[in-house]
C-alpha cells in the first residue's frame, strides 16, 4: 500500500500574517483567554470547599478548619484576583492582534 508524501507547511514569509491567519490566531488567543476565565477557578473552588466541609462536621477539628479555610480562601482570592488581571491583559492582546474586519468579543 502506497501513502501520499506528508508536506511540512512552508510559509516564505513568516513574520508577515496574512489575515485569515491572523484572524485564526486572535480568535484562539481570545477563546483560550475566555475559556480559562471562570472555569478553572469555579472547579478549584468547588473542589477545595469538599475537605473543608467533612472537616467542619468533625467537632474536634470544625474549630482548626474554620481559620484555616479563610486564610485558604483569602489565598485563592488572592491568586484569582491576579489571574483575572493578566486574563483581561490577554483579551486585549487578542482584540489588539484582530484584524480590523473581525471583532472579537470580551468576556465579562
Amino acid at each position: 500500500m502506497h501513502y501520499p508524501t506528508i508536506y511540512k507547511p512552508y510559509f516564505e514569509k513568516v513574520t508577515l500574517l496574512n489575515t485569515s491567519t491572523q484572524a485564526l490566531v486572535a480568535g484562539t488567543i481570545g477563546l483560550v483567554a475566555s475559556a480559562y476565565d471562570k472555569t478553572i477557578e469555579t472547579i478549584h473552588y468547588s473542589i477545595a470547599e469538599e475537605p473543608f466541609y467533612a472537616l467542619q462536621k468533625l467537632l474536634v477539628v470544625s474549630q482548626i478548619a474554620k481559620p484555616i479555610e479563610a486564610v485558604h480562601r483569602d489565598i485563592l482570592n488572592a491568586v484569582y484576583r491576579f489571574l483575572r488581571c493578566k486574563g483581561r491583559f490577554v483579551h486585549k492582546v487578542a482584540m489588539a492582534f484582530a484584524p480590523d474586519d473581525i471583532t472579537l468579543k470580551t468576556a465579562t
